[in-house]
């Protein structure tokens, strides 16, 4: 017995769990529909002056637009024109250059190797002067350290 009430006790929420939320749905639709501000009726002439603003806004955004394009384009137009000096000025120094690969071409043997040799030697020269010099920089950092942790103390 206790079986059967408890069955009919859920069978009745079952049903009356999704009733109730189908009657709020409905209450709730229809609230929301009666609620619902009615649309004012715009006039031609009103509609046609919203139009036209917005035309003419419109225009000027299109205006503003076609502004900065042309602005865009002569930039352009100068970083090209730029760029052609440029390439010409590369085109001269690449003939100079062409030309004194073609005039050392025509040096003799020897006198390449006479001025290797030359440079080699002040190269030489040019190490032990690194060396020397890089040696009096360690001794001189070393002597201030010192002078500045007996002097110092720090």
């Amino acid at each position: 017995m206790p079986t059967d009430i408890i069955s009919l006790l859920i069978a009745t929420a079952g049903i009356a769990i999704p009733l109730g939320f189908l009657v709020y749905q409905i209450y709730f639709l229809v609230n929301w529909r009666l609620a619902l501000p009615e649309q004012p009726t715009v006039s031609y002439q009103q509609r046609m002056k919203r139009l036209l603003a917005d035309l003419a806004r419109s225009s000027a955004e299109v205006d503003k637009t076609l502004h900065e394009m042309e602005e865009v384009s002569h930039l352009r137009e100068g970083a090209l024109t730029r760029l052609e000096i440029q390439l010409e000025t590369l085109t001269k120094r690449e003939k100079e250059l062409q030309t004194r690969v073609e005039s050392l071409q025509n040096v003799s043997l020897p006198a390449v190797q006479y001025f290797m040799e030359n440079m080699q030697k002040g190269e030489k020269r040019s190490a032990l002067r690194d060396y020397f010099l890089f040696v009096l920089g360690v001794i001189a950092s070393t002597v201030i350290a010192i002078i500045l942790k007996l002097v110092l103390g720090i």
